[in-house]
């Protein structure tokens, strides 16, 4: 059930990096793991670091909550957003439902009206334009009814399933 999760996301990472999906009544626990780092997290980061150069990445979980957390204790700006769990439109690829991410693409111009700068240093409305460069559609690891985790089914990142 989605309807009782919650998504906690840095913001000065990308591609579902510290991503992390959490029922609402574990939010507290999982607030404390992530915002007070354990005591030896000098030797965790460590033993991660020889895990994975010496594991083959295709053992490697997406899911991987240790690395989600890893992204969290080492994080020099924790700033982040706490957000109920959104679903998307279904996006049907290959024969499965994703919930899957649109990213668009545009320029916000100003409309050529001869005049160099707005009036009064501020544009107005009419005095600018939207041009369209694209959009597609970015999918999770597994289909929404897949057996997985909420972040395999949910969380959208570069090279997990493709675009569209």
């Amino acid at each position: 059930d989605t309807d009782d999760v919650a998504v906690l996301k840095l913001c000065n990472r990308a591609r579902g990096a510290g991503v992390l999906m959490v029922k609402s009544s574990d939010l507290p626990k999982v607030l404390r793991q992530i915002l007070e780092p354990p005591k030896n997290l000098d030797v965790l980061l460590s033993e991660g670091a020889w895990r994975m150069t010496t594991v083959d990445a295709s053992l490697l979980s997406f899911d991987a909550t240790e690395e989600q957390w890893r992204h969290w204790w080492g994080n020099e700006a924790p700033s982040f957003v706490a957000e109920q769990l959104c679903t998307s439109m279904t996006v049907r690829h290959e024969g499965k439902a994703f919930d899957g991410t649109m990213r668009v693409s545009f320029v916000l111009r100003q409309r050529y009206t001869g005049d160099a700068q707005p009036s009064e240093g501020f544009f107005e409305p009419g005095d600018l334009e939207v041009e369209w460069l694209g959009g597609y559609w970015k999918l999770p690891c597994a289909a929404r009814t897949a057996v997985g985790t909420l972040r395999e089914r949910y969380v959208s990142a570069a090279s997990a399933s493709g675009t569209l």
